[in-house]
């Protein structure tokens, strides 16, 4: 989605379909996506002491599941944001 994003706003040369500074959008959203990655791998590490849990670490990890999903949720949602933005700009 960056390079359509950076191709969009370069070409044609003469009168992009897109400014240059909306490639930030998909950038923004592609750091975001490496923060919901990393939440997913500290999930992960904290999951794999199960058998040690107490009642108030199982509440914890069902919220940090819980916050996860609608990051993810809200992740999607700006990727296709991002897809509608290119899908709308090319047909102006």
């Amino acid at each position: 989605m960056i390079a359509s994003y950076m191709v969009l706003g370069t070409f044609p040369s003469d009168s992009p379909k897109l400014k240059l500074w909306t490639v930030i959008f998909p950038i923004v959203n592609l750091i975001f996506l490496i923060f919901i990655e990393i939440r997913q791998m500290e999930i992960h590490r904290f999951a794999a002491n199960e058998m040690e849990w107490t009642s108030k670490e199982r509440n914890e990890y069902g919220k940090r599941i819980s916050k996860q999903t609608w990051l993810s949720l809200y992740s999607f949602g700006l990727s296709l944001a991002c897809l509608i933005y290119i899908i709308i700009s090319l047909f102006k």
